[in-house]
Order: C-alpha cells, then structure tokens, then sequence
C-alpha cells in the first residue's frame, strides 16, 4: 500500500491543475494548488509540509524573467535571476523534490529547468496521463 503524500501543485490553468490535483487525490493524496508565482520565492521555510511540489515551467520561466535575483534556500547567489529551486533536500525539514511539466513546443523549457534545479522536466501531456506515477516516483526517489 503506498503512503499518502502531499502535494503542491503550481499551475496558473486551473482547469489542468485541477485534473492533476483530481488525479492525485483519486490515489489517496493530499493536494494543495498554488500560483506559479509561489515558486518565484522558493525557499525551504514552509515548503516542508510538501512532499513533492509540481509546477508549470512555461510560466515559471515567463514569471522569472521579470524578477529580480533571490538567494536560495542553500545560501548562494541564484545563477539565474528570478526562480530559485533549492537543490539540497537530505536534511529533514529540507525542500521537497520538483516535478515540471511543459508544452511540446517549448524544447528549450527540459534544459532550462535543469539549470533551476528542477528534478525531472516532462511534457504537458505526460503529466497528465501519468501525474501520480511521476510524483510517486519522484518522492521515492528523493527519500534514497
């Protein structure tokens, strides 16, 4: 039997983060939806509650773009200006892990999520035929 986990799902469409959250809470787990923007001041204070935080990279990067540099929860400068995804997630009470998704279109989104510290970048469309596997997966991932 799996374990309940808490998400944060990060989508501005509420339509498509309402399927996610309906997917996820469908296989037993506890949904919370945010704004994209949530993630433009990612810090680890208050993201521990969250086992997995999901978000939408297409508004992500747009959001960041108009933001100005932050400092992650890791204390160093942010290599890009704007989004901050913290990489360090051993310690308990550390940030949860993060799932992206993305438009097909958008090919340039997988590598620059990576730069972000996103754990694991797929297309919209992925999401959404497998978001409980993915965040499933994702956090058994990150508790190794």
């Amino acid at each position: 039997m799996r374990r309940e986990v808490r998400v944060a799902v990060r989508c501005d469409d509420l339509l498509f983060a309402s399927r996610l959250k309906e997917a996820l809470e469908a296989a037993g787990h506890d949904v919370e939806l945010q704004p994209v923007a949530a993630s433009l001041e990612f810090r680890s204070g208050g993201m521990e509650r969250f086992d997995a935080v999901v978000v939408d990279l297409e508004r992500l990067v747009e959001g960041a773009a108009g933001q100005p540099s932050v400092v992650p929860a890791t204390g160093t400068p942010a290599p890009t200006p704007g989004v901050v995804v913290p990489a360090k997630r051993a310690a308990p009470g550390s940030p949860p892990p993060v799932l992206g998704f993305y438009p097909h279109l958008r090919a340039d989104l997988p590598k620059r999520a990576a730069q972000l510290g996103v754990d694991r970048a797929v297309p919209r469309s992925r999401a959404a035929r497998e978001i409980v596997r993915l965040v499933e997966d994702l956090v058994r991932s990150a508790e190794c």
